[in-house]
């Protein structure tokens, strides 16, 4: 019975981490960058954000935005889902660089699940509960590429330090 218990406790941290790491992948975070100009940004951006397999068959597609503000974005596909990466620039010269997980592959099961053995069973009600709640195929792979592409261009660039706002 306790052996039972302690199992069902792993399973449920285990599919909270995922839930979570999910929630933090499709949060947006942004960096403000100075002292590169749009065109290096997007170049080390879509260089750095996908893997260099995926690089093979070509970089990310940059698009416009159509809000008139000036800003570009490209999807950085990875085993996850996809991250948005968008350059905005600003008033000041700086760029304004974010990125958020705008798409996740949710758990699935390739092939048929043996639902005459207790093993197959199980798999099949775990991986029905993992859809229902839509917990991500792999989140850790999404908060990655976030990480890897901004990481590259604040690097590459001077961050300017965030102010903080007094009430």
């Amino acid at each position: 019975m306790i052996a039972i218990v302690i199992f069902l406790v792993f399973v449920v941290v285990f599919i909270g981490a995922l839930k979570l790491l999910g929630t933090y992948a499709m949060n947006t975070v942004s960096i403000v960058v100075n002292g590169l100009s749009m065109e290096q940004i997007v170049d080390i951006g879509t260089k750095r954000s996908e893997s260099a397999l995926r690089r093979l068959r070509g970089r990310a597609k940059v698009y416009q935005a159509t809000d008139g503000s000036g800003s570009v974005y490209w999807n950085a596909k990875c085993g996850g889902g996809s991250v948005t990466f968008m350059v905005t620039p600003l008033v000041d010269g700086s760029f304004d660089v974010s990125a958020a997980a705008t798409s996740m592959k949710l758990v699935k099961k390739y092939g048929g699940f043996d639902l005459t053995s207790d093993y197959g069973r199980t798999h099949f009600w775990l991986y029905a509960l993992l859809w229902k709640f839509g917990i991500p195929h792999n989140p850790r792979a999404l908060l990655f590429c976030r990480w890897r592409g901004l990481h590259a261009i604040k690097r590459a660039g001077t961050p300017v330090p965030s102010t903080p706002v007094s009430a």
